[in-house]
């Protein structure tokens, strides 16, 4: 969008369109596709005591 001063025209205009559309109970219907994410991560992260000595050190 090259006319930044017409965003909120836009934005009203949209407003405007989706109030219609309630109006008139005008859905769209559509399905909805949630992947599986597989997490390989099961359990706490394993941080050995020398990195988190450091991480306390670095807090005081």
């Amino acid at each position: 969008m090259r006319n930044t001063h017409l965003v909120p025209h836009y934005i009203l205009c949209i407003c405007i369109l989706h109030n219609i559309c309630l109006k008139r109970q005008d859905e769209l219907e559509f399905p909805m596709v949630i992947p599986e994410i597989e997490d390989d991560n099961k359990g706490p992260v394993q941080v050995n005591n020398e990195l988190e000595d450091q991480g306390i050190k670095k807090k005081t």
